[in-house]
Parts: C-alpha cells; structure tokens; sequence
C-alpha cells in the first residue's frame, strides 16, 4: 500500500516541534486552580438551593476523579446519581382560568345578557 505526503512515516514524529508551550502554561496556571475549584464546586454540590445545580457539581466532581459519565460498579448498578424526572404541571381548573383571564363564566351567559 503507497503511502501519501500526509501519512506518517517511520521513525518520524508528526509533531516535531512538540506541543506547543501556551498548552503548558495554561495546564501549569489550571493545576494550580485545582484546590480552589474543587472546593467551589464541592461547595455548591452541599449547599446550592436548586437540585440541578447541586447534581451539576457532583457530576464535575465525577469528571475530576476521572470517573467517565456511565460507569457501572462490578455489579452492574450505575456509580452516577441519576437526574430527578420533573413532574407534569397540575391541571388548572377551568374557573381559575377564566378568573386570571377575567372573562365571564359559561354559566354566566356572557356579556349579552
């Protein structure tokens, strides 16, 4: 099989000039982050009012212990908590429409009685 001008060939790297050194100073300024991030987020897993917020800072510290998103433990069971389903709105009365609306009821014969 020929080779093309874009393949890599043997005994050569396909980055020569390695990786470039911002990647480095950003990954060294984000390594030293790390601590006060993780304390943030654990923050907000026990103390945030809403639930999406706190199960969003659970899963990143998921992600930041390197779990990947649908682990399972030997068993077969999920290690990721699972979102809670939201409910469907309760139905609103047809009178308590028309109160909010401030239209006439049915039974009242409308405006031209």
């Amino acid at each position: 099989m020929a080779t093309s001008q874009t393949s890599w060939q043997p005994g050569r790297s396909p980055n020569p000039g390695g990786r470039p050194r911002v990647v480095g100073l950003v990954r060294e300024m984000a390594q030293a982050d790390t601590p006060e991030a993780y304390e943030r987020v654990r923050s907000a897993m026990r103390e945030a009012e809403r639930e999406t917020v706190r199960l969003a800072a659970a899963l990143a510290i998921l992600r930041m212990a390197g779990i990947p998103m649908g682990s399972t433990s030997s068993d077969g069971e999920s290690l990721l908590p699972t979102m809670p389903q939201p409910q469907p709105p309760s139905p609103i009365p047809t009178s308590s429409l028309l109160t909010l609306v401030k239209l006439p009821s049915p039974s009242s014969g409308g405006a031209g009685s």
